[in-house]
């Protein structure tokens, strides 16, 4: 029988999927909110910014760059660890847009009001535009941590109010990147979520299901039992996971200011 804190924890986790949906009142969690007509991008934000590690900022993107220069599509929320550096010149009230570097970001989300087909693939194009960041090596990482995965590190997210059904958006996922076959495994979202209906969660390792049958690494696996609580839960363990490893990862962002700032003797 679970103890009274679990069953507790879990009807908290209940009460932010109802903020999510709009079934419940903003104050009933955030009780400082006095704008209980904000948008639900803001409040799935809000959501966040409550229970990721204080080690990360959330903001509105934006977009993502490099430190050569190149630079994502739009990205509507930009997770980022407290070792990056911050452009918020534009962002003063914290209701504006910023951009980050990539190195130092932790996660992105990609917010639907209804993912159709012409938004789906442009949420799949956004994700796929994100540049490359810094390679890992003994000189910017501690050789003592276990980096596995970091290749794949920045958490990518679609998030939908409403959507078709998980048969009409795996078409749309298949014949996307039946399109784009180049696009990489760590350039492909992890979770495709629709608010109070399911989740495409993709496969970082092979998965053996119940029906006996194996599902290769990169496949997309459909949850819809406790999908939302499913969701919220994965996301934050995420963020909190990876951010924890960024601790090790020491970022040199010279690179990009010498290119907008190049030395007085350099030719332009």
């Amino acid at each position: 029988m679970p103890k009274p804190f679990v069953e507790r924890f879990r009807k908290y986790l209940i009460d932010i999927t109802q903020v999510l949906r709009g079934e419940a009142s903003v104050s009933s969690i955030f009780p400082n909110t006095t704008d209980n007509g904000q948008s639900k991008e803001r409040i799935f934000l809000e959501v966040l910014k409550q229970h990721i590690p204080s080690s990360c900022n959330i903001f509105l993107g934006g977009f993502l760059f490099n430190l050569d220069g190149e630079e994502s599509k739009q990205i509507d929320i930009i997770i980022s660890d407290y070792h990056s550096l911050k452009f918020d010149a534009l962002n003063k009230d914290g209701e504006g847009k910023s951009f980050a570097c990539i190195d130092g970001t932790v996660g992105i989300v990609s917010v639907k009001s209804s993912l159709n087909k012409k938004d789906m693939f442009d949420a799949l194009d956004n994700i796929a535009s994100i540049p490359r960041g810094t390679s890992l090596n003994p000189n910017n990482a501690d050789p003592s941590i276990d980096m596995e995965g970091m290749s794949d590190g920045l958490l990518k997210v679609i998030f939908a109010l409403d959507g078709a059904s998980s048969d009409t958006t795996s078409e749309y996922i298949e014949e996307f990147y039946t399109q784009y076959p180049e696009i990489p495994l760590d350039r492909r979202p992890d979770y495709i979520h629709i608010l109070g209906k399911y989740s495409w969660v993709r496969l970082i390792r092979p998965l053996n299901t119940d029906d006996g049958i194996l599902m290769p690494k990169g496949t997309f696996y459909l949850r819809e039992y406790d999908a939302d609580l499913f969701f919220i839960s994965s996301l934050i363990i995420s963020i909190e996971q990876i951010g924890r490893l960024h601790r090790h990862i020491f970022y040199d962002y010279t690179k990009i200011f010498e290119l907008a700032v190049p030395p007085a003797n350099a030719k332009i």
